[in-house]
């Protein structure tokens, strides 16, 4: 995974810090990959799993799909599907400062959300975005 992409996913999710916000609604709890074991809930975890360009006839888009899960262990889903719109809210359709190569945007689109799923003790709804570099 691009070490830009991260810390751009990152700096979107911080940026925004207020009541009412993905941010505030897990705590602050965002993590790459996986979250320490035993968290408190609810957090979110994310990744690349996807990172095929995007070709267009003249140009190759450097693209990832990022997917994030978010957990939770409360008996009902709510507070899982208040996250979810929320981070909705935070991330689809916009823009992510980023800075690796010749590109220093790049765009975020929510494809799918899958869940609430309950698995073991907890609720988890994945969401996968389609991050793309936006040509200068």
């Amino acid at each position: 995974m691009s070490a830009a992409i991260q810390k751009a996913i990152i700096a979107r999710f911080d940026g925004d810090v207020g009541a009412g916000t993905v941010y505030a609604a897990v705590g602050g709890r965002l993590w790459y990959d996986r979250a320490p074991e035993k968290e408190t809930t609810p957090y979110i975890v994310f990744r690349v799993v996807d990172d095929v360009p995007m070709r267009t006839f003249a140009d190759e888009l450097p693209t990832w799909r990022v997917q994030f899960d978010i957990w939770d262990e409360d008996p009902e889903p709510n507070d899982a599907n208040d996250v979810a719109k929320k981070l909705a809210t935070r991330f689809n359709r916009c823009s992510l400062t980023y800075a690796d190569g010749d590109f220093t945007t790049v765009g975020c689109l929510r494809e799918i959300t899958i869940g609430p799923l309950r698995e073991d003790d907890y609720w988890r709804i994945t969401a996968d975005y389609l991050v793309t570099a936006q040509s200068t």
